[in-house]
């Protein structure tokens, strides 16, 4: 087959999550003997069979809108996050406003619209689509996300300190956590960029250097964020505002717990992954999840993400499906 994915931003302006996402699947189905272009990087004229849209966007609106060659069944992950459940309510009923100008909310539902099948990371995400949006579930499949994260570091997994993992802003929350962080917690080490022109900057680094058990590590190759989070006691996300966060899931697919804030999401992950996945709600509630972890011996079985090659596999049975007698 024939595939191009379209979504995310293209690598020369930095990009994320999502774009190690597409990239990951990109090199898996590659691996399987199709060809895929990613937008931005090496999508060209060539005739396509499927089209994967990433992220049901006003970029990816305006996409379809001036679609006019190369027309092919349409797969969308939407990756419908929001920060509070409000939040998304809002969404569902401003997306159905049909006064006024269109408004983001309207282009996210019309590129859902658009789509022949709709992916999504959980069964929340899937009920939240088929609700939101009024498309059946024969026509929304749940695929998480998939990891390739090992680590040939000969530390001993498990050291008396926690990871985050992220570009460092608003959105991963680490100045949040940072004000959560006291001398009773295990050494915190966040790794990670800054976001350019954060406004809270400034205060992040001097929130970094008044404490004796944070350290800011900056970015890092991702082996070398491998090897940590696999000697490390845990990976903690402060996010609520993520759909499933790549880093926990390396640090799952490496055998070790994440502590994460409670979200819809995060009840997701932990009806998948089990007692690897611990969840807090507020600082008394972190204590009690970090003192759990540091007093629970180290259990071998352990449920870990798919690789990106599952992933793949799941997808082209998904691309197959609307492509009959297509290889």
């Amino acid at each position: 087959m024939r595939i191009a994915f379209v979504g995310g931003v293209p690598n020369i302006m930095g990009g994320g999550g999502l774009e190690v996402q597409m990239a990951e699947t990109a090199l898996a189905l590659r691996s399987s003997g199709h060809s895929v272009a990613v937008w931005g990087n090496d999508l060209d004229s060539e005739d396509i069979d499927v089209l994967h849209i990433y992220g049901a966007d006003p970029a990816s609106w305006n996409y379809l809108r001036n679609w006019t060659r190369n027309r092919v069944p349409v797969v969308v992950s939407p990756i419908a996050v929001f920060d509070t459940p409000f939040a998304g309510m809002m969404e569902r009923w401003i997306s159905r406003l049909k006064i006024g100008p269109t408004n983001t909310a309207n282009m996210r539902r019309g590129v859902v619209a658009a789509a022949d099948h709709l992916i999504a990371l959980h069964p929340a995400e899937r009920d939240w689509i088929c609700r939101s949006y009024d498309r059946p579930a024969t026509e929304v499949s749940v695929i998480p996300n998939g990891s390739s994260a090992i680590s040939s570091s000969s530390a001993v997994s498990g050291e008396s300190y926690i990871c985050v993992v992220g570009t460092v802003g608003a959105r991963k929350g680490q100045l949040d956590l940072l004000g959560t962080w006291d001398r009773a917690l295990p050494d915190l080490r966040v790794i990670g960029g800054l976001t350019p022109n954060w406004k809270d900057a400034h205060a992040f680094e001097q929130a970094i250097a008044a404490r004796v058990n944070a350290t800011w590590v900056g970015a890092l190759p991702r082996q070398d964020v491998w090897h940590a989070q696999h000697a490390a006691l845990a990976t903690i996300s402060f996010s609520v505002s993520e759909g499933e966060s790549l880093a926990l899931l390396d640090s799952l697919r490496l055998g070790r717990p994440v502590l994460v804030r409670k979200s819809s999401s995060a009840l997701q992950m932990k009806e998948r992954y089990g007692s690897q996945v611990r969840i807090f709600d507020g600082r008394d509630s972190l204590v009690a999840q970090i003192n759990e972890l540091r007093d629970s011996a180290k259990s071998d079985d352990v449920v870990r993400p798919p690789s990106w090659d599952d992933v793949a596999l799941e997808l082209q049975l998904i691309y197959r499906s609307l492509l009959p007698g297509k290889d």
